[in-house]
């Protein structure tokens, strides 16, 4: 399966005695920007914890993240937008990232075996999981979060994330 995100607008009011409008969304996204996601302090969070979800049902319904754009790398923070990589090379990068999904759910797996806690068996398969969270903010909070994330120079899948959740917004 591709990347791909959810947004769900849940609530979008305003605080009674106030100009603040305050908007409420569960989003479920690549848990490999759940860290920069996080940096943003301003929203109120809360997130699915994979130290609750059995394995198998990890494995089934979140652990199939796949990067939907490869970039190529270059020196600071941007990754190349301006290189394309080849259809052989997609296909060999693809191979590889397939390659290590698999083997870390094979793994995993044997640690679940071995009767090891899916609270750290859950650790492994993380990188190629999604997770969701109900994000909640105010005009403030949301305005710099579209600032910075919405950005050509931020990473894809949290750009990806960020521009659904201004389409909804709006």
């Amino acid at each position: 399966m591709k990347n791909n995100v959810k947004v769900e607008l849940i609530l979008d009011t305003v605080i009674t005695g106030q100009p603040k409008r305050l908007t409420l969304f569960r989003v479920t996204y690549p848990r490999i920007v759940h860290a920069e996601l996080l940096r943003h302090r301003q929203f109120s969070i809360c997130s699915a914890s994979s130290r609750a979800i059995p394995f198998d049902r990890m494995v089934d319904q979140y652990c199939n993240f796949f990067p939907e754009k490869w970039r190529a790398h270059q020196p600071g923070m941007q990754p190349n937008e301006d290189y394309q990589f080849t259809k052989e090379q997609i296909d060999q990068i693809e191979s590889i990232y397939d390659s290590a999904r698999a083997t870390a759910i094979a793994l995993a797996r044997e640690l679940q075996r071995c009767g090891v806690a899916k609270e750290q068996v859950n650790r492994l398969i993380e990188p190629f999981s999604f997770i969701t969270h109900l994000m909640q903010g105010t005009e403030d909070a949301w305005e710099a979060f579209f600032k910075l994330r919405c950005d050509r120079n931020a990473q894809f899948e949290i750009r990806q994330l960020a521009l659904e959740i201004e389409r909804q917004y709006r």
